[in-house]
């Protein structure tokens, strides 16, 4: 009588044992759909700094739909104007524009196809990132 209780205590634990594993397996299947989601709607860039004497480059993880200027904030202080055709960046790291010696912020994507930097079709503010992108800020005299 004492060893069929013992037993079926036992079988008892197993029964619970196992449906633990069950609820714990359904729970991380539903874990790794969930973070799958989220690992789409997250981008990885690399974000370069080049302040005329030297750079930096840091990589920075954005939601998707992030742009430039969202990237430039993560890594450096940066100063803008607003304007109605959008953001103007005036300086980055306290490194500001200097028009009357054509110095201005100037930005660039790299292009993989063509081996170079591209400037970007936008301005820093609309400028979408996309996963694996290296952009680039670049302080340098421009004549236009």
């Amino acid at each position: 009588m004492k060893v069929e209780r013992s037993v079926q205590a036992v079988a008892v634990v197993f029964i619970v044992l196992a449906l633990g594993m069950i609820y714990l397996g359904s729970q991380v299947n539903s874990l790794q759909a969930r973070v799958e989601k989220l690992e789409w709607m997250v981008i990885r860039v690399s974000v370069t700094i080049d302040n005329g004497s030297g750079s930096r480059t840091e990589v920075v993880y954005l939601t998707r739909g992030a742009t430039a200027l969202e990237a430039l904030n993560r890594v450096a202080a940066v100063g803008t104007k607003l304007y109605s055709f959008g953001v103007f960046v005036t300086s980055i790291d306290g490194i500001a524009n200097v028009p009357e010696n054509h110095m201005y912020w100037m930005f660039y994507t790299w292009n993989a196809k063509e081996n170079k930097w591209g400037a970007i079709p936008v301005g820093v503010g609309k400028y979408e990132l996309s996963d694996g992108e290296n952009f680039k800020a670049s302080y340098e005299r421009v004549v236009w």
